[in-house]
């Protein structure tokens, strides 16, 4: 998906970002889909807040990064570190290109172990470690405790995930 860009001049125009909530509300009146003051936007089928801005609808965590820092650079995405897209706060959001936007892998809903990349083999009774990066999939090992196999993944995801394209000072 194309993206459609904004101008940081429109955008603090017509919201106010409150970084603590990572909420936008209204500058101004808006017809009858805003006031002055209330919260904009709406979250769509896949989860995101959108706001309507001039006939479009942008995703709130990229009007976010361009509310604060004026653009966002080309070929780089904007990620949700917690995974929560919801969570539009600065301190959640982060530059990705599109390849570690991938990795940001979901649990899935059989998951027994409760943690991503963790997993009980019954042929050895021991809990198993793996990480994919890269769309390589990186056997990190067998475990006796479940602590020591997301232990392990925890360490390699921080090693083969770390990744920081353009520094937050802009």
């Amino acid at each position: 998906m194309k993206h459609r860009t904004l101008e940081q001049d429109l955008i603090t125009e017509l919201l106010i970002y409150d970084e603590h909530t990572g909420k936008f509300t209204w500058r101004i009146n808006v017809g009858t889909r805003g006031r002055i003051g209330s919260i904009a936007g709406s979250k769509d089928a896949s989860g995101y807040t959108g706001i309507g801005l001039n006939g479009n609808r942008y995703l709130a965590h990229r009007l976010v990064w361009i509310y604060m820092y004026g653009e966002i650079p080309e070929g780089l995405q904007i990620d949700h570190i917690n995974g929560d897209k919801e969570d539009n706060r600065l301190v959640n959001l982060r530059l990705a290109t599109p390849m570690q936007q991938t990795q940001n892998v979901i649990k899935y809903k059989n998951n027994t172990s409760g943690y991503v990349g963790v997993h009980w083999d019954k042929s050895t009774n021991k809990w198993v470690s793996r990480v994919w990066v890269n769309y390589i999939l990186h056997y990190l090992g067998l475990f006796d405790s479940i602590e020591e196999a997301i232990d392990a993944r925890v360490k390699a995801k921080k090693r083969l995930h770390t990744f920081n394209p353009v520094q937050r000072t802009m």
